[in-house]
């Protein structure tokens, strides 16, 4: 039997009875070690090098690696393991082997093109598996397997100041901390804030699994290239070496505090997000800055799942930078959710000329044993809704609107207009002009200051309490404005027919020829004759002068009530008007401060 032969026996009885009869693996890797003339064929360098990064091994380590691998790829000669031997003769450790480029073993190892270029690629391809997620693992030595186990990732996210709030396109800019730590059982070197500014070409710490976010409510500015926060400060990735690795670690001891490896990297973000406001209470409202944060699509429920935290920064808070101008923090929180994409995959999969559809309507009628081989590659447990949800974050940053500003530049200025409005009421009823034009006066400048509000607020399909607070303020005055109009004519009514009454009762026309009741009797007939004159139709009675009861004309009753209602307005409506209209502006002032009730968040304990 050639060694090639040999070897590939070797590793195919190995992976048959390393779970099985253990105590055979030594005498086998003994047996190929003489016959192949590989003193580093034996099974404590390959239990070594299993357990070690490429890094640490050792020059048998390393011609071992080769040497297996090399029959895997048809690199080995038919009477000895020439590809190994290169490497064990060469002294080529594992912190040169991870360096050597295609180029290198070419030209210092004499290797082909072909050969260098397939080691290569599975040295590679070796090294890629530190940085697979922690669900995606199989132990070097039991074969313990923990592929598709979920595994929690912590993250916390620390508010340090609200940039900007920008009502109008309905985003804003937050500055955060972002802390996030998992357990990684493949993590074998102590790192202590690495990566900042980039991982050097022998740095163990820049092999390792590290997550990436997907910012959901991200908005996109012009230029961006991608959707993601401008990291401004990035504080590095920090590991701390378990017990399980503590044969492997590097340059340190394992921790006694761990079982197994952790690691955590923290950074600050700056982003732009969106939001969707409601300013039903404006300007005594309340916003909620949500950030939605989700895991990537490789990493579904089945692997991987967010536990959360989230804090104010107290510093700048003490410092006075964590609030806007117009703005105070009153919570921060976090809430822990599950997207899904269980709706659009079938909408999706209806589509009755969508191929790939088409494949799907078919493994969704295989038999349940069909069904899991095809979907979940043989894994009977896995269940299609977990590939379909993935954990996300929210993370809420409650802000309460300081408004102080509006009530002095918007609410004082117009309750002083409609105040100044009122004084109208108590100009001489009879100068239409002055009292028009002040409450016109108001009626502009109430326009105005709404125009001013409307431009510095995004459009909505409801009124806030700002909007409405302006818009019954100026309907008030408008009808102030009315009210001026209607005294004006009813004291032009008044005063006419107190004109015609005087002029016929000095003419003596309607003199009583015995006494009683002639002066009453001429204002009768003077109101008459006036209600004629404006082309109205009267009932004469004709009787005896001398009589109260004679001489009286009778009018209708429309122009009866008409001088009746006339009279009333012009003597008591601007008293009922001075008090009844600056109780409806208080009760309007007084809905603007009304509680919110329910629509107010309350912070979690």
């Amino acid at each position: 039997m050639e060694c090639t032969d040999h070897l590939a026996q070797a590793n195919a009885v190995n992976n048959s009875i390393k779970t099985t009869f253990p105590e055979m693996i030594p005498y086998l890797y003994q047996d190929v070690s003489v016959r192949c003339n590989a003193t580093w064929f034996t099974a404590e360098s390959n239990d070594d090098m299993w357990q070690r990064h490429p890094i640490k091994w050792s020059v048998s380590n390393t011609a071992l690696f080769v040497t297996q691998h090399g029959i895997g790829l048809g690199l080995n000669g038919a009477t000895n393991p020439k590809l190994g031997r290169v490497f064990y003769d060469n002294d080529v450790d594992g912190k040169l082997f991870v360096k050597l480029t295609v180029k290198d073993l070419v030209e210092y190892l004499g290797l082909t093109l072909g050969s260098a270029e397939r080691l290569v690629e599975a040295r590679n391809t070796w090294l890629g598996s530190y940085a697979w997620p922690p669900s995606d693992y199989e132990h070097p030595t039991t074969g313990e397997r923990t592929v598709g186990e979920q595994f929690d990732l912590s993250i916390s996210l620390v508010l340090e100041r609200i940039l900007v709030l920008n009502e109008a396109d309905f985003s804003f800019e937050l500055e955060i901390f972002v802390f996030i730590s998992w357990e990684d059982p493949k993590v074998f070197a102590r790192c202590v804030n690495a990566g900042i500014g980039g991982y050097a070409e022998d740095d163990p710490c820049g092999l390792f699994w590290k997550p990436e976010l997907v910012w959901d409510n991200l908005v996109m500015d012009d230029g961006d290239s991608k959707l993601v926060p401008y990291v401004i400060e990035d504080m590095g990735y920090s590991t701390a070496v378990g017990q399980k690795n503590q044969h492997n670690v590097v340059g340190d001891t394992a921790s006694k505090a761990l079982n197994t490896s952790v690691a955590s990297h923290m950074y600050r973000v700056r982003g732009k997000f969106f939001c969707d406001f409601s300013f039903e209470n404006f300007p005594h409202d309340q916003q909620q800055l949500n950030v939605s944060v989700t895991l990537p699509h490789d990493l579904s429920m089945r692997k991987a799942k967010l536990i959360s935290q989230a804090v104010p920064f107290s510093g700048t808070t003490i410092e006075g930078g964590g609030d806007l101008p117009l703005w105070k923090t009153s919570c921060v929180s976090s809430s822990i959710g599950v997207k899904s994409y269980t709706p659009v995959a079938n909408s999706i999969l209806a589509s009755p000329i969508d191929p790939y559809a088409l494949y799907w309507q078919k493994v969704y009628m295989m038999s349940p044993e069909d069904f899991a081989a095809e979907l979940f590659q043989g894994d009977t447990e896995a269940n299609m809704e977990s590939y379909q949800q993935w954990s996300t974050l929210t993370f809420s940053v409650t802000v309460d609107r300081i408004p102080t500003f509006y009530m002095a530049n918007f609410v004082l200025v117009l309750t002083l207009l409609v105040v100044v409005s009122f004084f109208s009421l108590i100009l001489d009823k009879a100068k239409l002009d002055s009292r028009l034009s002040l409450t016109l006066t108001v009626i502009l400048g109430l326009n105005v200051y709404q125009i001013v509000i409307i431009d510095n607020m995004p459009a909505t399909g409801y009124l806030t309490r700002m909007h409405t607070f302006c818009l019954n303020s100026t309907l008030i005055v408008v009808s102030v404005a009315l009210e001026n109009l209607l005294v004006y004519i009813a004291n032009k009514r008044v005063i006419r027919i107190a004109m015609v009454a005087e002029k016929f009762k000095v003419g003596g026309v309607f003199g009583g020829i015995g006494g009683g009741g002639g002066e009453d009797a001429g204002v009768t007939k003077a109101k008459g004759l006036f209600n004629r004159a404006r082309g109205k139709k009267i009932a004469v009675e004709e009787g005896n002068a001398g009589e109260s009861t004679t001489a009286t004309s009778t009018p209708t009753s429309t122009p009866m009530s008409l001088d009746m209602a006339a009279q009333f307005i012009d003597k008591r409506l601007d008293s009922i008007s001075v008090f009844m209209f600056p109780c409806v502006f208080a009760i309007n002032y007084l809905m603007l401060f009304a509680e919110a009730g329910n629509d107010r968040f309350v912070c979690p304990d």
